[in-house]
Formats: C-alpha cells, structure tokens, sequence
C-alpha cells in the first residue's frame, strides 16, 4: 500500500457490531470477560484480549499497528511522549551497569536523559560523532546494550551513513535505535537502512498541529532484538481519546512530504512538479547555487545534484 492509503486504512476495517468505518474511542480502564476459564488464558497471554487499559487499549491497538505498518515493522507501542518512547526503548535493552553509545548530535532533551536521567539508574552512555566510524567502533564495550542516533539529528541537521553504523554495530552485535522524529516514515524508514528500533515523538510531524502529545516505539523484529517488556508499570500509555487526534496522521505525513519537496525544489525549473521520488527528494537542493556540499554517503547524491 501507499503512504496515504496505510496511513488510512491500517489495522482497521470498520466495527463489525455498528459497522462504523472510523476508529471508535474507547473511553474504558476495564473490560468484561466471558467467563473464568477466559480471563484465566487472558491474564495468562495464552491467547488476545483486552485486560486493562494501562496495558493495551482497541483504539491506541489500531494506531500501533498503523505506526508499525507505516515502517515496516513488526508492532508498536504507543506512550505519552516522545522522552518516554526513548526511555523505554533504551531501557528495556541496556539496564543498571550497563553501557549505550549514542550520537553526540542530539535533541537537547535526550542530551539531559542519557546525561543526568539515566545516570542515576546506573547506565552509562558514551557520546561519539557518529561520522567517524573507527571511534565508533573503538567505544564498543562488553556491556554495550545498544547505539542510539537519529535520523537528521536535531538541530544541527546532520545527515549519517546508517548502513555504515548498523554494519559497525551489529559486528559488535548490538541493535541499533533511530529517533526518526523530524522525517517520519513519509521521507524516511529506518528499518530499510539498517535500524533495529524506531522511536518518534507523535507530538510533532505525526500529530501535526501542536494539540496532543505522544509517543512511539516500532519493532523491526529481527533476531537479537527481544519482544520489549515494557515498563508499563511505571509509564503511561497514551489515552484513548488524546490518540483519536493523532489519527489525523495521513494528511500531516502527506503535506510533510510534500513540503520537504517543495523545499528541494525550491527555484528550480521543475519546482512544480513536487511528487518525485520520496527518498531522495530532498537531495535536489545539491542542484541549488548555495548548496556546497551533498553528504556523499546518501544515496543517489550525484543524479540528484547533476
């Protein structure tokens, strides 16, 4: 399926009972059981259902299968905020004593939770430029849980070599967590470049319009990176109805991948002609009189820039 058409129609296919075709908000903390014996294998995860809201919900269930849809993901699950996505992710991988290497390019947020949050729980994080690839792999440690990066680091824009840095660590056999909040899957999906997990906050480019505040963590399900066991003891999960906004994602996704394309357009001949390639889009500003330089790891860099 295409971007917009996921975005839309993702794990969902209208309520059998009303036959309504939009995801209903279900305002509900407790849910009944047919019986004993089916609450029993319920409680017990031998088979689905629903067991309390601060552990699953239907309608937060439709979005974290639409985000990790939109990614190419094997699930997802939805938080509170974008720190809280990161925190669990990166918690639920490397625990008291243990070691993370993370990008020195950082939103400041994350700077202060690896820096002072995580510190008191006794994990140690070491930052390294991601570009120089032989301190990266020299920051490796027996007890190194996982590499942390994102994807055009805010605010300094820096644009990495995934590939190269998912070959370093999974070398070390270490997974490899992307915070792929400013290009969303519209420009971007990490799992295609190497990445193990993906991290957003929702209350950006997903939501859209600076009204509800979110989370998420997508799963690439490949072999050394464990079902989460998550800390939904301690974090919350996001409400039904603050979720109900973020439905709204396909038209926020769409007008962002548009706009990055008008971006990399902009005063050219074919600056009309905004639905090229996804991708790569972005990189015909290597065709702008200003732009000096295209990082020559990113694909397809030299056609874009001829």
């Amino acid at each position: 399926m295409q971007l917009a058409t996921t975005a839309i129609h993702a794990a969902w296919h209208g309520d059998p009972d009303s036959g309504s075709c939009s995801v209903p908000i279900h305002q509900s903390t407790a849910y009944l059981y047919k019986d004993s014996d089916y609450a029993a294998e319920i409680f017990q995860l031998n088979m689905p259902g629903w067991i309390y809201t601060r552990l699953q919900n239907p309608t937060t269930d439709v979005f974290e299968q639409r985000m990790a849809a939109l990614d190419g993901g094997v699930g997802a699950v939805a938080l509170a905020s974008g720190q809280q996505a990161i925190f669990v992710a990166v918690f639920n991988l490397a625990h008291t004593g243990d070691h993370v290497i993370s990008s020195d390019s950082l939103y400041g947020g994350t700077v202060s939770l690896f820096k002072n949050t995580f510190k008191r729980f006794g994990i140690n994080v070491s930052f390294v430029n991601m570009q120089d690839f032989d301190a990266l792999d020299k920051a490796f440690r027996p007890d190194t849980k996982c590499v942390y990066l994102e994807a055009v680091a805010n605010p300094k824009n820096t644009v990495l070599d995934y590939e190269k840095i998912a070959e370093i660590a999974h070398r070390h056999g270490v997974p490899v967590v992307c915070d792929n909040t400013v290009l969303t899957p519209a420009l971007f999906k990490p799992f295609d470049h190497g990445m193990d997990i993906a991290v957003y906050s929702a209350t950006k480019m997903i939501g859209g319009h600076s009204n509800s505040m979110g989370g998420v963590i997508v799963d690439s399900g490949i072999d050394f990176v464990t079902v989460f066991c998550l800390e939904i003891q301690l974090l919350p999960l996001r409400k039904p109805y603050s979720v109900i906004i973020l439905f709204r994602l396909r038209r926020n996704l769409e007008r962002h991948e548009i706009a990055s394309q008008r971006v990399g357009c902009a005063g050219l001949d074919d600056a009309a002609d905004v639905r090229i390639e996804p991708a790569h889009h972005f990189l015909k500003l290597g065709r702008r009189p200003l732009v000096e330089k295209i990082h020559a790891h990113v694909p397809s860099h030299a056609s874009m820039s001829e």
